[in-house]
């Protein structure tokens, strides 16, 4: 071989040999490495009631991602773990660093991922300390679950406000209306049926009991009509306490547990993953039929309720429907008058059910599947390839060195 080309050829080994001596120390001399995970399954935002928005969101998860990684959710994890401070003495000879400073670490060893075709998302840190690695995945998990049920609470509160605002109105106008009623009850001298000997006082107050009984079933029975067959699972158990439908439910849940965990570790023919498929559809099917047969049972509560509400308003109308012509004023004036009470009942109707719901966590607010364990072994460096390449940079070196040195004498 030539002088010059075995000069080239020396060169290139010995850059090569320091190149990979330099990548082999460094993965030798880094402190190691550990990763943890906690999964969290999450669910499309709430509409302005604070109820599940089911549209589809194609930017949905990477919103997510966004929102875990951001200042109001992750500064609850820098408070919570008082990583200014820890940090501060493992990265900043003891002074404390600035939020900005700690944020900006704490997102270089963080990764996100979805879960393919499954409504979860993991959070994996990075640490040379295997239980703050698991701390502090858990604490962005806990953060961001927290963020969203308190972004649920403040929908609920606005949805709230506004629906106690038009209470207000309505009252205002039913107020109007009334005085209305009343005068012209007094200037045409009407004797209205519920003020007829025929109906007490008492039974009085039972028709404005039973047409609020009737309107609010009617109500949570077209809210539930709504509802997809997961939905209806989630909302049925707020309106119907059954004990045997909430103890089906508990067994599906520990039964889908149980399913999750064994795919994870044995094949789909696995004979234990199989059993556990059939006692799945088992136990859907059993809910199934049970939520039909409530379902069916409050249509016919409901039923029984119109048929009731029925009686009692013909006798009302009774009076009404042989009325002098002249009265007509006042029986319109009227049903105008229980047309806006009925509105006034509807609005009530849903401040209660959003007063029922407040305390209740929706399906839709993020769940913590699974918490991160500290891992008993490093995920990096790779300290057996670092000596591989250590190893072949020095003789890549040596042998470039030598090649110089023959170069040299030719």
């Amino acid at each position: 071989m030539k002088s010059p080309e075995t000069k080239m050829l020396g060169l290139a080994f010995l850059i090569a040999g320091l190149v990979l001596c330099g990548i082999g120390v460094s993965w030798l001399s880094r402190p190691p490495q550990f990763k943890a995970t906690a999964r969290i399954q999450v669910e499309t935002g709430f509409d302005e009631n604070g109820q599940a928005d089911a549209s589809f969101d194609p930017y949905f998860i990477q919103t997510t991602f966004e929102i875990m990684q951001s200042e109001v959710v992750l500064s609850n994890v820098v408070a919570s773990l008082d990583l200014n401070h820890e940090w501060g003495v493992k990265y900043n000879r003891g002074a404390p660093l600035k939020l900005s400073e700690t944020l900006k670490i704490l997102k270089g060893k963080l990764i996100l991922e979805p879960v393919p075709n499954t409504k979860l998302i993991t959070i994996t840190f990075f640490s040379d300390d295997p239980k703050d690695a698991a701390n502090i995945a858990n604490a962005i998990a806990d953060s961001y679950k927290n963020y969203r049920e308190e972004s649920h609470r403040q929908l609920m509160i606005a949805g709230m406000k506004s629906l106690e605002e038009g209470y207000q109105t309505e009252e205002k106008k039913i107020q109007t209306l009334q005085t209305n009623v009343d005068e012209l009850r007094k200037k045409l001298r009407i004797k209205d049926s519920l003020d007829s000997t025929t109906i007490t006082q008492s039974e009085a107050a039972d028709q404005v009991q039973a047409e609020r009984d009737y309107l609010q079933s009617s109500n949570q029975l077209a809210k539930l009509k709504t509802d997809d067959a997961n939905q209806l699972r989630a909302d049925l158990p707020l309106v119907v306490h059954d004990a045997a439908l909430m103890d089906l439910l508990k067994k599906l849940s520990e039964t889908e547990q149980a399913y999750e965990s064994l795919t994870d570790n044995y094949l789909p023919t696995n004979t234990e993953v199989i059993q556990t498929q059939t006692s799945l559809n088992t136990l859907n099917q059993q809910i199934d039929d049970r939520v039909a047969g409530l379902m069916a049972g409050l249509e016919s509560e409901l039923n029984s309720k119109k048929a009731a509400l029925d009686s009692i308003r013909q006798l009302r109308d009774k009076n009404a429907e042989e009325h002098d012509p002249k009265n007509q004023p006042y029986y319109d004036a009227k049903i105008q008058l229980d047309q806006q009470q009925d509105q006034l009942r509807l609005i009530r109707a849903k401040i209660d059910a959003i007063k029922m719901g407040a305390g209740i966590i929706s399906d839709s607010t993020p769940q913590i599947v699974d918490l991160a364990e500290p891992p008993k072994f490093p995920a990096g460096p790779n300290r057996f390839l670092g000596a591989i390449l250590l190893t072949i940079g020095l003789i890549s070196t040596l042998s470039g060195g030598l090649l110089l040195k023959s170069a040299r004498q030719q």
